[in-house]
This record gives C-alpha cells, sequence and structure tokens, in this order.
C-alpha cells in the first residue's frame, strides 16, 4: 500500500514543481505546497524500505489492488 502512496506523492510532485498552474498567484504559498508534498515524500520512504525488510507476505498487496482499480 505505501508502493501506491509512494507513487501518488511523486506524481503530485512532478505536476506542482515545474509548473505554476496548481500554485496561489500571490508569492505567499509559492514554496507552501512544494515543500509539503516533497516532505510527505521523504517521510513515507523510510517506513515503505521498513515494510520491505520485514518480509510479511500480505494476501492483498498494492499492486493487487493497482490492477484491480485500473482494470474497471
Amino acid at each position: 500500500m505505501f508502493e501506491l502512496y509512494v507513487l501518488l506523492i511523486f506524481s503530485r510532485l512532478c505536476s506542482i514543481v515545474p509548473y505554476e498552474g496548481y500554485l496561489p498567484y500571490d508569492r505567499s504559498g509559492d514554496w507552501l505546497y512544494q515543500t509539503l508534498e516533497a516532505l510527505s515524500l521523504l517521510l513515507i520512504l523510510p517506513q515503505l524500505f521498513m515494510f520491505q525488510k520485514q518480509g510479511k507476505v500480505e494476501p492483498f498487496t498494492s499492486h493487487f489492488l493497482a490492477g484491480q482499480a485500473l482494470s474497471q
């Protein structure tokens, strides 16, 4: 499941960093959205690696859920 969060946050970062359309018109929030998205990615990556190290097998993995969502 954390893989999907990393994919989601990374895609949001790719959409808000190079383009100005997602940001407010004034300079007050110009850095806020990028910083919060980057911080959330930096916070979730160590957890992803920690969970992958444990090797706990789940019956319904995120790949299964993503496949089901994309097939609809």
